[in-house]
């Protein structure tokens, strides 16, 4: 993909190193990210890094009227761009996911049935690593999901520390190619 979106990608990549892509995802990664989750029943989703919404415009129509959607995104280009969607069961928020339990409280929520992340936790350092995957799993209802896709390998390893089973994929038709993990609590 060329034009303004990538070139959006690329501005907020080289001014932000958090942000992890060149581009936004591709419909395959889009496609193996939705599989991944249970939206019908899903009554709160969280979505950690979502960028300009690419994977959040399609998470929408897969939930219920009653659902709530909390979009969390630190990027302020991006951002701007996520609260330009409209839709009564989202609510993007202009934040950082180390600060979840702050933004969590100031919201009103407690848990989640689906937590859905691309921000890249190879750059977290190994605790800050620890501290989001235990809020995730904490923030969980039984039976709950957590998915994410990430360019290395590095969470694969420690979702099994945390989560019940962990099943892992790799999509190679995205830009770059990412692992997607689904893991249960």
């Amino acid at each position: 993909m060329s034009g303004p979106k990538s070139a959006l990608y690329l501005r907020a990549l080289l001014g932000d190193i958090a942000v992890a892509s060149v581009q936004p995802s591709s419909r395959f990664l889009i496609r193996r990210v939705l599989d991944a989750m249970d939206l019908p029943s899903a009554r709160v989703v969280i979505e950690y890094g979502a960028a300009d919404g690419v994977i959040t415009r399609r998470i929408l129509p897969g939930l219920s009227p009653q659902a709530k959607f909390v979009a969390i995104e630190r990027n302020a280009d991006l951002c701007a761009r996520l609260e330009r969607l409209r839709d009564d069961r989202l609510i993007p928020v202009c934040g950082d996911v180390r600060q979840l339990d702050r933004i969590l409280r100031g919201l009103g929520f407690s848990h989640a049935d689906v937590i859905v992340s691309g921000v890249p936790f190879s750059l977290f350092r190994p605790r800050a690593r620890h501290e989001l995957l235990a809020r995730t799993i904490g923030l969980l209802k039984p039976g709950g999901r957590f998915v994410a896709y990430q360019m290395t390998t590095h969470l694969i390893g420690l979702l099994g520390d945390y989560f019940s089973r962990v099943e892992t994929e790799f999509e190679i038709r995205n830009i770059p190619p990412l692992f997607v993990s689904k893991a249960f609590k």
